[in-house]
């Protein structure tokens, strides 16, 4: 979706960590966040004790700015389960990002990799974005995007987010 104004600023969510806890149980196998079903069981936030309220409040922030383009960027891997099972998760928090992107299945790269790649897309897609902000909590992408960004003359911006899950990937 092209915003038909020109956007100034990327804002840039990882789902895990971020929006939601998706923290494996005890006992659960480390291919657990690959599937659908790490995300059964989800209700509204303020609801679902899942939700990590301060993150769905800044992205519902972000996506009601016209100078902002939203991006829920995931490690989680494309396949039609987990895509219905997120845009579950998005319906019931009423977040409406520009972008939704899972990671393809058949790129063979790192996750942060993956992201780096994703956000150099969109500064060619919107050449007016002037600042990125990426809330993610894996200190690896964070560090590969700010690299990236700033060789392309680009400001750059990571709140602190805290996490008590890993992300995929």
């Amino acid at each position: 979706m092209t915003k038909s104004w020109k956007p100034t600023e990327l804002h840039v969510f990882e789902l895990d960590g971020v929006l939601y806890d998706s923290q494996p149980p005890a006992g659960a196998p480390s291919s657990w966040l690959l599937s659908a079903h790490s995300l059964a069981g989800h209700g509204q936030p303020g609801f679902d004790t899942k939700w990590l309220l301060e993150g769905v409040v800044q992205a519902r922030r972000s996506i009601l700015n016209p100078s902002v383009v939203t991006v829920l960027l995931t490690g989680r891997p494309l396949h039609v389960e987990m895509a219905k099972a997120i845009r579950t998760l998005l319906r019931l928090a009423d977040l409406h990002f520009d972008h939704v992107q899972l990671k393809p299945v058949s790129l063979p790269v790192p996750t942060p990799t993956y992201k780096v790649l994703s956000v150099q897309q969109w500064l060619l897609e919107y050449p007016t974005i002037l600042s990125i902000t990426l809330f993610d909590p894996d200190p690896e992408s964070v560090q590969i995007v700010k690299e990236a960004v700033g060789r392309a003359g680009r400001a750059f911006v990571a709140p602190q987010v805290s996490s008590s899950s890993s992300p995929p990937g």
